[in-house]
């Protein structure tokens, strides 16, 4: 379950490790690394019986993939001075997140309270992110969740 977890608190955050390349390419590769660990390791933390079967259903619910990642990297690219701290911060809060669920995946299958506080984690820290004051920068950003 942790894919759909990471997945679900994604996707109810502003979605917005370590490496080079912008915070956006991090956290994406962050969570590739993620996947790749998980799947490896135990793949019934994503409840599936094979490493295939996990990998399969992880990119079926990559949070950094579609029209909203998109939109959110192309606002990036537009104001990346101002929307970088943002995703700097968004970008460590992930790779926490990573490390608590590799952590939390040593048990096959993870605790659910295990994985929950991972969540729980990760929603805290991306709320305490610094929102960027950039009135346009934010507007660039919120309309990548206002289209269906």
């Amino acid at each position: 379950m942790p894919m759909r977890v990471l997945a679900v608190s994604f996707a109810l955050v502003l979605v917005t490790s370590c490496g080079g390349g912008d915070p956006l390419t991090r956290i994406e590769s962050t969570y590739n690394g993620m996947v790749d660990s998980i799947c490896r390791s135990c793949p019934a933390a994503a409840g599936a019986s094979t490493e295939a079967e996990c990998r399969t259903m992880a990119a079926a619910s990559n949070p950094f993939q579609g029209t909203q990642w998109d939109c959110q990297r192309n606002a990036y690219h537009m104001y990346p001075n101002e929307l970088g701290p943002y995703y700097d911060c968004v970008s460590r809060a992930v790779s926490s997140y990573d490390g608590c669920m590799r952590n939390a995946v040593r048990t096959c299958p993870p605790a659910s309270a295990d994985v929950t506080a991972c969540g729980d984690a990760l929603n805290s820290a991306i709320r305490a992110c610094p929102l960027p004051d950039s009135i346009a920068a934010s507007q660039a950003v919120s309309m990548c969740f206002s289209h269906p």
